[in-house]
């Protein structure tokens, strides 16, 4: 799952709950979904660095989310469900867009990278860093049944949480993945989550 963290102020923020839910567990019909609340959020910042001893500035929006379960052997099951909140995750990220210099979404998507749901995000722009870098097919970039997870280690592996980006306006002249890493979050030697982490850096040019 992605890790989110600020070192600058937020300057806004906005949570949106997903309309469209899975109505109920497929391994156990008594407990429904509903208990879990399920949802994007969204938070601006003003990010700034000393550059050739001038200061710079850039507004950044990012959009944090976690798309409904499989609850089935497959995705295909619950698509429709994702591709539903996907669009919301989008409605939100729109709106961000509106007022920040570089966007960036990411989370637990729970879909894999052929699925409708993925298709959507780069149909809205977004760059996936791990197509850019080339290495979106390795079995190490695997977030879901990674060979180093103590929970899942022994299930088949996807790629199903994700970083996106987007550059937008006139003030950063360049944008590119200077690196892309697996978070492999361990305590007393058992991992933190059923998923692996996932990290990039982005290397930002500025107009002149």
């Amino acid at each position: 799952m992605p890790h989110f963290s600020f070192r600058w102020p937020i300057t806004s923020e906005e949570t949106v709950l997903f309309a469209e839910r899975i109505p109920w567990f497929h391994s156990n019909d008594s407990v429904p979904e509903l208990a879990v609340q399920r949802g994007a959020f969204a938070a601006t910042l003003k990010v700034s660095k000393l550059v050739l001893g001038e200061v710079k500035e850039v507004e950044v929006g990012v959009v944090n989310t976690h798309l409904a379960t499989w609850y089935s052997e497959t995705e295909a099951k619950w698509s429709q469900v994702r591709e539903a909140q996907a669009e919301q995750v989008l409605d939100l990220a729109r709106t961000v867009s509106k007022k920040v210099d570089l966007l960036i979404v990411g989370g637990d998507l729970n879909s894999s990278p052929h699925s409708k749901v993925y298709s959507k995000f780069l149909g809205e722009g977004l760059t996936d860093p791990q197509i850019e870098l080339g290495n979106s097919r390795k079995p190490r970039f695997h977030t879901w049944g990674h060979e180093r997870n103590t929970w899942t280690s022994e299930e088949d592996g996807y790629r199903i949480d994700y970083l996106f980006y987007k550059p937008l306006g006139n003030r950063l002249s360049n944008v590119r993945t200077s690196m892309f890493g697996i978070q492999d979050a361990k305590t007393e030697g058992m991992s933190l989550s059923d998923h692996m982490g996932v990290q990039a850096t982005l290397q930002i040019s500025f107009t002149t």
